[in-house]
Order: C-alpha cells, then structure tokens, then sequence
C-alpha cells in the first residue's frame, strides 16, 4: 500500500523525493514564514530536521524504522545547512483556518452528539447552517443564520431537493436495518444518494462531507476492522447489528471512492474518539489519510496494536471545517488524532 504523506513544510522552491516503500512521489514544497524546522509527517511515521545554516550540499537521512514502516528521505538543496536527525514520531499540530466566506452548510444528523458539534463550530465561523433531522423538533439552536428542516438521508428525492443551492453538506449518521446487512445501513444509502444527487445537480452541486468509521482505518497493510481482539469481535459477530455497522462504514467509504466524478471527502475520527463526549475543543492535532495516527499516550483495544491517538469531538468539527476550508482531501479520505 502505497504511504499517504499528510503536509510538508521544507526550504522554498526546493524538490524533494519521498521513497516509501517502493512508492515514490516528487512534489515541490513551500515553506511558512518564521519557521526554523522542516518537517515531513506521514501517518505512521515522522521525522523533523532542525534547519541551521547555508552553502550547497547534498544529504540522506537514512532509513528510519518505526511501527515496521521504513521512510527515506532525500534531500537536494541549494544551501547549507547542518541537519541532525534528533526526534521520531513528532507531533504536528494542525492550525484551526479563519474561514474566508460565509457557505451555506447543511448537516444530517444535526441532532447528534457529532452533528450538533459541527452545527455549533460552523455557526462560530460565521456559517449559514441548516439542520437535518427527520424530527425537526430535536434541533433546539437559536441562531438567525440556523435553520432547520426535515429530512431523510436515506431517500434520494428528500436529499436532492435538501441539498440544492447548499455548497458543502456534511453528513453524520448511521443506522442497521433489521435486514441487518451492511450494505443496506444508513451510512451507505447515504453514500449513493449523495453521489447520485450530486450528480443530477452538475455543476451546481455541493461538497459531500461524510463522517466514517475509525474500524475502517489501516495498520499498517491490514485493516483495524480485522485485527480486533477476541474481546471485541465476540460482539461484533456477522449478523449482528454492530458488525452491520462496522462494515457499513467500509462500504460507504468504498461507494464513494467509485465516484470521481463528484467532490466528496470521507472524515473518519480517531478510533479513540467517544462519541458520546463533546470534549475539548484544542485546533491542535495530527492529519492522515488511510492509516492510524498512533500515540503513545492515546488508546489501544489490544497492547499488541500499540496505542491510537484520540480526537475529542469538538475537534473533529475544528478538521471538519478546516476541510471546507481547505480542500486539502478532495476525493479522498482523512483521519485526525492528538
């Protein structure tokens, strides 16, 4: 599997090669005022470089090994510079955006745990937010750029009609029918009537945002769904609702990535995240793509998987909506952890 490298701040006007893995990737890279590191992190494994000084040189830093995941990185630059490879596995926090321009945002599942924290975090960005529910009567925000409709999300006319003149729609739910097959759970309808409103809409279409599932994340080539200890997969056995609900996510994530033809993004919070807390709302965490971020203070289901970065809920709607902001992962899927 080929690695996903999340941000690169280096040296201006500069190339550099990443080599992972036997995947290989040249990319030119900018670098932010007042810095005085570079780093490149990817979502198993960081390195950070100290950047001191100038004349022309041509430097290797040799492979690292963290987590059975080997990273080259070579370096070709105009300065000169001492380098010393000093830490692994740094933390890189993720600045919160300033929103630039009021959007009409719609969010499904506005009456959750997490789509009240993004109706909240998008009405603070100074967002105009319309709230989804099939009991619109849940939705208590007082706000004069919120308002509220019904809706089902697993009902293809209700979405095209909900959805129309929006620019992005962020969609949290989920939900077992008693056919109890993932592939009829909600998070999936969902998936294909976003795609297929989308697509009756052209040009005009929204910005799909679906949460996911932190199960359908990687450990390396494997998926975490499939390495769960015994502890838990005695509950989640097929034919139960929690292993429809797992494996819905995977099959949401995997609908969308068969549509290119429309801008779609897959959140998936930290497999520590709990849904039930809102938590502390920080700005300041990590971003991957298919792997999990792990963290040696954070949470493991088996030590032998080493331990999860976790995410609170309130900063998982602070990635959200630095996404809509950003765009960073069109047509793709993220992750975010401490």
């Amino acid at each position: 599997m080929a690695m996903k490298y999340n941000r690169y701040i280096f040296l201006p006007e500069e190339q550099y090669s990443l080599v992972s893995r036997g995947f290989a990737r040249n990319t030119r890279l900018n670098i932010q005022k007042n810095f005085s590191l570079a780093w490149v992190e990817s979502s198993r494994a960081a390195i950070v470089l100290p950047l001191l000084s100038s004349t022309k040189f041509q430097y290797t830093v040799p492979t690292v090994m963290r987590f059975g995941i080997a990273m080259r990185i070579s370096v070709i630059s105009t300065l000169t510079l001492i380098i010393n490879l000093f830490m692994v596995g740094a933390l890189l926090a993720q600045p919160e955006e300033k929103d630039v321009a009021t959007k009409k945002i719609v969010v499904y599942g506005a009456s959750g745990n997490f789509g009240s924290a993004f109706v909240e975090e998008g009405l603070a960005r100074g967002h105009e937010i319309v709230g989804v529910s099939r009991n619109p009567k849940k939705l208590k925000v007082q706000h004069e750029r919120f308002s509220k409709v019904a809706g089902d999300v697993t009902d293809y006319d209700s979405v095209l009609a909900t959805i129309a003149n929006a620019d992005v729609v962020i969609v949290s739910v989920r939900g077992v029918d008693e056919s109890k097959k993932s592939e009829n759970t909600t998070q999936v309808k969902a998936a294909e009537n976003m795609i297929a409103a989308s697509r009756a809409l052209g040009s005009a279409a929204p910005r799909i945002i679906q949460v996911g599932g932190g199960a359908t994340l990687y450990v390396g080539d494997e998926q975490l769904f499939h390495m769960l200890p015994l502890s838990i997969r005695l509950f989640v056995r097929k034919g139960t609702k929690a292993y429809a609900n797992m494996r819905g996510h995977h099959f949401a994530l995997e609908t969308y990535r068969q549509a290119d033809d429309i801008k779609w993004t897959v959140a998936t919070p930290a497999p520590g995240t709990t849904p039930r807390k809102r938590g502390k709302r920080t700005g300041q965490f990590r971003l991957g793509t298919d792997n999990v971020l792990v963290e040696r203070a954070g949470f493991s289901p088996s030590p032998s998987l080493g331990k999860f970065g976790k995410l609170s809920v309130a900063d998982l709607a602070v990635a959200i909506f630095n996404e809509v902001n950003q765009a960073q992962f069109i047509n793709m899927r993220f992750t975010a952890a401490y």
